[in-house]
C-alpha cells in the first residue's frame, strides 16, 4: 500500500470525478471500485501509509459528500465499518488526527444515512420489524450508522469526544467538532436513534 501511495498521483484532477460516476440499477460501478481502491489503503496499508491517506483533503471524504444516500447496504456497511476498525479503533492515530479527518462536514455526511434511500443489496431475514425490503433496508442502515456514530462521538477511548474536567464551564471552546455537528442534527428532536 505503501509503494501504490508513492507513486499515485492523488492530487489529479480528474479523481474526484470518479467517486461520482454510479450506475443506479446495482451493478458494480465505477463510484463502488473508488471506494474499494481508497478503502484498499486504509486495509492494508500500515499506520504511516493510514494517516497520509487520512491527511488527503478529499480522498476519502469525498465518498461522503458525493452521494452516500444512495449507495449499497454493503457498501456502507464496508465503508463504516472499515473506518471504525482501521482509524477509530487505531490506537496510533491520535485524536487529533481523527478529529481533523472526523470534520463536521463529514460526519453530517454520514448523519445523513439516518435518512438512507439506497439499494438493500444483502439479507434481510434477521430484521423482524418488517416484511418490506426497503423498510428493512433502512433499519439496518439506520442501526450500522448509529453504532458509527455512537462509537466516533461518544467513546473517550477511541472516538473524537474529549475529556472536559471542568463540564463545559470552563469558559474556553471544547469540541467544536462535535458541537457544531450536534447544533447540525436538525432531526434530533423529530427522531428517537439521533
Amino acid at each position: 500500500a505503501r509503494e501504490v501511495y508513492n507513486h499515485f498521483d492523488f492530487n489529479n484532477k480528474f479523481l474526484s470525478g470518479l467517486v461520482k460516476k454510479r450506475n443506479y440499477k446495482g451493478s458494480p460501478d465505477v463510484r463502488m471500485a473508488y471506494i474499494q481502491y481508497a478503502l484498499s489503503f486504509l486495509i492494508t496499508g500500515d499506520n504511516m501509509t493510514l494517516i497520509h491517506i487520512l491527511e488527503l483533503k478529499d480522498f476519502v471524504p469525498d465518498i461522503f459528500r458525493t452521494g452516500i444516500k444512495e449507495d449499497r447496504i454493503s457498501t456502507i456497511s464496508l465503508l463504516l465499518s472499515t473506518l471504525t476498525t482501521k482509524v477509530v479503533h487505531n490506537r496510533n492515530i491520535s485524536k487529533t488526527q481523527k478529529v481533523r479527518f472526523f470534520t463536521v462536514d463529514v460526519l453530517n455526511h454520514i448523519a445523513s444515512l439516518y435518512r438512507w434511500n439506497g439499494i438493500t443489496d444483502v439479507s434481510i431475514e434477521d430484521v423482524k420489524a418488517t416484511q418490506d425490503p426497503d423498510e428493512a433496508g433502512k433499519i439496518i442502515v439506520r442501526e450500522l450508522v448509529h453504532n458509527f456514530l455512537m462509537e466516533l462521538c461518544c467513546s473517550l477511548k477511541h472516538g473524537i469526544n474529549f475529556y472536559d474536567p471542568s463540564l463545559g464551564t470552563a469558559g474556553r471552546g471544547g469540541n467544536l467538532v462535535l458541537l457544531r455537528f450536534l447544533l447540525c442534527l436538525k432531526t434530533a428532536v423529530e427522531d428517537e436513534m439521533v
